[in-house]
């Protein structure tokens, strides 16, 4: 993409500020060849309608901002948001960061950018962000690895835990893809197989793809991840939606990635039950694999991993030539083996005493609360 001029930043106002540039902001997406569902329009949308707080303790208020050329061509979005405690009074601390703080929802926040234009984008917001007085301290999320330094001063910034996503460079082949797995996967993988088949359990994989599949197959899901969920004996895992608030989400935003035939849902099914759903999203020849659930009663015969199997070799049948498993350090996405993006990120203090002050009491009431469970 040609860019023309230096680039300019500008905060998105009006009634319905995401709608103002929503034709713009999609066509930026497909033009980028994004593969994160994080950082479409259809996400920010949905979250930002089912997932805003507006209450006494907490209020999220939009910071919208398009980043554009000299020619006025959109080059990059950064959706943004304040959040500000307590939700109103004359004393308030806000922090300042990308729409999706929501316990693991939104695995990637950060800027929707052209490829290649990175460090100007984030030296352009930065230069202008700085200049804003609305916020006391900014977590800088999904900061890319080749911008280690993002040009803010040491003393103003704290170093957080990156976040891992591990992606898969899938061959024209199951058989290739196979092949080139370690050893000890492989055979993971013939054990599966063979004990469904030693028992008489024969599986298919459906592949939900239309508004109406995809919707259907919600419901399973919750289901069979809350399940998981309340398995003790092996790793543990939360329950992602088990509120009624994260439920409206996830129907709202995979309507409308469905309405983009964006959205997809991987059900293995055994005699005619659902025993394990895989999540996804396929953006031209990339899919990323979200959430799961399976049923701990099939648990022996390991049917999430043949799940997660069937979606491979399903994609890899499809053209598609990189797999997301999405974020985490968790063996079930190491052993596949493929490539890992550490995205940086950062906490950048405003510089006023207030703003030192501020950060540094959440930081203490924060701890107090984990202490007991209340603050995840």
């Amino acid at each position: 993409m040609e860019v023309s001029g230096p680039l300019r930043v500008e905060r998105v106002e009006g009634a319905d500020p995401l709608g103002a540039i929503a034709d713009e902001w999609r066509a930026l997406f497909d033009s980028s060849a994004c593969r994160l569902p994080f950082l479409a329009f259809e996400w920010a949308q949905a979250w930002w309608t089912q997932m805003r707080r507006d209450r006494w303790t907490v209020r999220d208020v939009l910071e919208l901002r398009a980043v554009r050329d000299g020619s006025g061509k959109l080059v990059a979005v950064a959706p943004l948001m304040v959040s500000e405690r307590p939700g109103a009074g004359p004393v308030r601390v806000r922090q300042l960061h990308f729409i999706g703080p929501d316990g693991n929802l939104t695995e990637v926040r950060g800027i929707l950018c052209v490829p290649g234009m990175e460090q100007d984008v984030h030296a352009a917001l930065r230069v202008h962000l700085e200049a804003y007085p609305r916020w006391d301290w900014m977590l800088w999320s999904g900061v890319p690895p080749e911008l280690s330094d993002i040009g803010i001063q040491q003393r103003w910034l704290t170093r957080m835990e990156a976040r891992e996503e591990h992606v898969l460079d899938l061959p024209g082949s199951w058989d290739e893809f196979k092949a080139g797995l370690k050893r000890n996967v492989r055979e993971s993988l013939r054990k599966c197989y063979n004990s469904l088949k030693r028992d008489s359990h024969a599986f298919t994989l459906r592949v939900a793809k239309t508004q109406d599949e995809v919707l259907a197959a919600l419901p399973r899901l919750f289901e069979l991840h809350a399940a998981r969920a309340a398995v003790t004996d092996t790793v543990r895992h939360r329950d992602v939606f088990e509120g009624e608030r994260e439920r409206r989400f996830m129907e709202a935003m995979y309507r409308a990635f469905a309405q983009r035939g964006q959205a997809r849902a991987y059900s293995l099914e055994i005699a005619g039950q659902v025993v394990a759903v895989r999540l996804g999203f396929q953006f031209g020849r990339a899919i990323y694999l979200y959430y799961s659930g399976y049923d701990p009663k099939w648990s022996d015969y390991s049917v999430m991993t043949t799940c997660l199997a069937e979606a491979l070799k399903h994609a890899i049948n499809e053209g598609v030539t990189t797999a997301s498993l999405s974020t985490g350090t968790d063996q079930s996405k190491s052993r596949w083996g493929g490539r890992v993006i550490a995205r940086q990120e950062w906490v950048q203090h405003h510089g006023t005493p207030h703003a030192l002050v501020a950060y540094g009491t959440v930081r203490r009431v924060r701890r107090f609360l984990r202490r007991f469970g209340l603050f995840r």
